[in-house]
């Protein structure tokens, strides 16, 4: 066909289709830059804000270690510290009080109700028991009493006189020292 045409449209023909060529590859750039721009920009603007707003959250961090006292959180630490040992100072030294509360409460004999057992701080860091209570007859009182006093768990009584005053339905009032090697507190 270019054998058809005289020289001058020859070179008139080429050069258009370099025109379109040139102007083909322009488009098809031009169309790939505009997709790559509709396409990338919203990654873009994410990458660019969530940066921005990591940045912001570091510098913010940083700015509350600073101002936090590392020492005031070691002091609260060893403040927490201090008061675990008194604790376990505490736990260790504790003696079971149903050991020694279980054979007292088994030396009552039938006839004799307990009401009340209170305990107390006695001298000499030991602890004394009031019992008070019932008994049907001055001689179950006796018995009672006497039982209480053969005890291994008590040291020592004392059971006023008016307990036993009245014949029957007597209620009466003991107060037993414990043993301090049973159950004492000891300060350390």
């Amino acid at each position: 066909m270019n054998t058809l045409l005289p020289p001058a449209y020859q070179t008139a023909f080429r050069r258009e289709k370099i025109a379109r060529l040139i102007f083909s590859c322009g488009m098809l750039f031009v169309v790939v830059l505009l997709v790559g721009i509709v396409c990338m920009a919203p990654s873009y603007f994410v990458l660019v804000l969530s940066r921005g707003e990591v940045l912001r959250q570091l510098a913010a961090e940083e700015e509350a270690l600073k101002r936090k006292e590392i020492t005031s959180v070691e002091a609260a630490i060893d403040t927490v510290n201090a008061k675990l040992s008194i604790l376990e100072k505490n736990e260790s030294r504790r003696y079971l009080f149903s050991s020694i509360l279980s054979p007292l409460v088994n030396q009552v004999f039938p006839g004799v109700k307990i009401s009340s057992i209170e305990l107390r701080r006695g001298a000499d860091n030991g602890f004394m028991l009031a019992l008070q209570g019932t008994a049907d007859t001055r001689d179950n009182l006796l018995a009672y009493i006497n039982r209480l006093k053969a005890s291994r768990e008590i040291s020592s009584l004392d059971a006023p006189i008016s307990n036993v005053l009245k014949e029957n339905n007597i209620s009466f009032y003991v107060e037993a020292s414990l043993k301090p090697e049973l159950y004492r507190y000891v300060q350390r």
